[in-house]
């Protein structure tokens, strides 16, 4: 499994650019991986950096991510052992939109084919 932290994005109605996020604040962020059979592990990421391990319990998986102090918080389900988990702050938050967002990469379990 890996979770990657890129931080906080933000989004400027008044420019140009509002369709594209900006990176603005790099911050840690908590992480907590958890399973059906009690399986439990946590931790932080920071800023710009992931964390890459082999979980040891049943998947599916339960990851949470989001602020350490969980005040922005965001949970991925049914997440495999194989997969990617990307966390993202998008500024602004609120009800029109932004917030903490999860995006889940689903990792490929089979063989590489042979190039021919």
């Amino acid at each position: 499994m890996i979770i990657n932290n890129l931080g906080d994005e933000s989004l400027n109605p008044g420019s140009a650019n509002y369709c594209v996020a900006q990176w603005s604040n790099p911050r840690t962020i908590a992480y907590i991986v958890t399973s059906s059979d009690g399986f439990k592990v946590q931790g932080a990421i920071p800023p710009s950096n992931y964390l890459s391990f082999n979980p040891s319990g049943k998947p599916p998986y339960t990851v949470g991510v989001g602020f350490e102090n969980k005040s922005y918080w965001t949970e991925a389900t049914g997440v495999g052992a194989t997969d990617a988990v990307t966390f993202i702050q998008i500024w602004p938050a609120g009800p029109s939109g932004g917030g903490p967002i999860a995006i889940v990469n689903k990792g490929d379990t089979t063989a590489p084919k042979p190039v021919e």
